[in-house]
């Protein structure tokens, strides 16, 4: 009856009864009993998206070929639907949602010949008033080739989004087949030639850039289609396909694989997944109508396969280096910036941190909660009120919640270092290289300068001079290095009226 339902398992796939918990002696949920085709689901996944869990269906009316949509907001008991009667007929959808929960319908409109996308900001309650084209297509709905001259070669589409919070963040990535040859010629299988196509946006749907994820050299005598494409964790763009590359005169596939780290706008050269031909079998069938894959450290691929001289469904899995990150938490900030020693009771003493993946904002906390901690939730802070040695930590944050801890530990200098120390920046360097606090004291009372000025037992020197380094250090000479004051005007011109 070509019906959609709906099942849902609570034991990881182990059984998918549990809708009878709500419906004793019902199962499923049946959004249609009938004239339904190519359906494909999506649940919202991103933990920063404001319609997390929420699930989406698509499929086409048959015969009609009227796109259809459905939702559920309670995990697939309740669902609405609707039918985008006034866009052009399709089949073969998919569909897909970025890091804020934007819905992105893609599909191949074969009376026109296009690919095509709507999209939704609202979890679906309204899509954009018609579509957007994403390419135009040579071929509409099937053509022929020698290894798919009966069933015909499917135009489908198959989208995926970058949830990484890498470079290409939030970009989208559509799979097609299509054929070189002009429309005249897709009656014969031996005149027909069909290939791959990747598109790829990075304003959230509303423009495209179209390449073919493999040679086109060979185009006359290799047949490429059936793909299906996958976004990994790290941002790289997954692509399977069948290739008839090793078999005679066309006619039969293997399954390869190619993949794309510049945002699909290059691919990796294919690499061959089968090791044996699966040859054609001439019925109403053949291979089918598409392929799959998905990807979560390991790339797993699912596709139909002859080479037993009968059909059956094959997979195979390569295992990729990383870890599983479903939702893109914060990466633990790097160390934090700033003295490690520093006098009590000092003002504004400013702590920073190199921008994180996937912070949205940062908290810092001070073992001692009385210490005032101004602009909390940037990168930058300034700390007053530290009055005993203890720890400054940092977590980054977002949407899915907080990174491993960062800290730094803080000491108190004496006071007699203080008094100095009040007064002398403590980013020092020698020949470029940072003078860690500690060693700034013991710097300052035995380097030899003009134009200083004498304060007690110390010398301070004026902001920017350049300062030679004489006895008591092992460097080669003339070193020099950069002395910075901070806070000191009014020690220095109180020091200069006494003269």
């Amino acid at each position: 009856n070509r019906g959609v339902w709906f099942y849902r398992s609570a034991d990881n796939g182990v059984t998918w009864t549990d809708f009878e918990n709500i419906t004793p002696g019902d199962p499923r949920r049946e959004l249609t009993n009938g004239g339904s085709d190519k359906e494909y689901i999506h649940v919202d996944k991103h933990c920063g998206s404001p319609f997390l869990d929420n699930i989406y269906l698509t499929w086409n009316e048959f015969p009609s070929n009227i796109m259809q949509f459905a939702k559920s907001t309670d995990k697939g008991n309740t669902w609405t639907t609707t039918s985008f009667i006034s866009d052009p007929l399709g089949i073969g959808s998919d569909i897909v949602t970025d890091h804020l929960g934007n819905i992105y319908y893609v599909y191949p409109a074969f009376n026109t010949q296009q690919i095509l996308l709507k999209k939704s900001t609202d979890s679906g309650i309204s899509f954009a008033s018609g579509t957007t084209t994403i390419a135009a297509t040579q071929g509409s709905f099937i053509f022929p080739v020698p290894s798919m001259e009966t069933r015909q070669v499917f135009i489908y589409t198959s989208i995926d989004v970058d949830l990484s919070g890498g470079l290409y963040n939030g970009s989208l990535y559509v799979a097609w087949t299509d054929s070189y040859s002009p429309s005249s010629w897709l009656s014969d299988p031996n005149s027909t030639h069909s290939r791959i196509q990747v598109a790829y946006s990075r304003d959230q749907g509303a423009t495209w850039d179209v390449v073919t994820p493999h040679l086109t050299v060979d185009q006359d005598t290799v047949d490429r289609y059936h793909p299906w494409l996958a976004v990994g964790q790290d941002g790289t763009v997954h692509v399977v396909f069948y290739d008839t590359r090793n078999s005679i005169n066309r006619t039969g596939v293997d399954l390869y694989y190619c993949s794309s780290s510049d945002g699909g706008q290059t691919f990796s050269s294919p690499t061959r997944l089968t090791s044996v031909v699966s040859p054609n079998i001439s019925d109403a069938f053949e291979f089918g109508d598409y392929n799959g894959l998905d990807h979560v450290v390991r790339k797993s691929s699912i596709f139909t396969d002859n080479r037993s001289s009968f059909r059956n469904v094959y997979s195979t899995t390569v295992i990729d280096n990383g870890t599983v990150n479903t939702n893109p938490f914060p990466h633990k900030p790097s160390s934090i910036l700033g003295p490690s020693m520093i006098c009590q009771g000092q003002e504004n003493i400013e702590f920073q941190v190199s921008a994180t993946i996937n912070a949205d904002s940062y908290q810092w906390s001070f073992s001692d909660n009385e210490v005032n901690i101004t602009g909390n939730g940037e990168s930058r802070v300034l700390l007053s009120g530290i009055t005993t040695a203890d720890t400054l930590s940092l977590v980054a944050q977002n949407a899915c919640g907080n990174s491993a801890p960062q800290s730094k530990m803080i000491s108190i200098a004496s006071e007699a270092t203080c008094n100095i120390t009040n007064c002398v920046k403590s980013s020092l360097s020698i020949n470029n290289d940072t003078i860690v606090l500690s060693d700034v004291f013991e710097l300052i009372q035995s380097i030899e300068s003009d134009g200083t000025i004498q304060i007690e037992d110390y010398k301070v020197f004026r902001a920017g001079s350049t300062i030679e380094l004489t006895q008591g250090f092992t460097v080669q000479s003339p070193s020099v290095f950069i002395a910075e004051i901070s806070n000191c005007a009014a020690m220095l011109s109180e020091e200069e009226n006494k003269k």
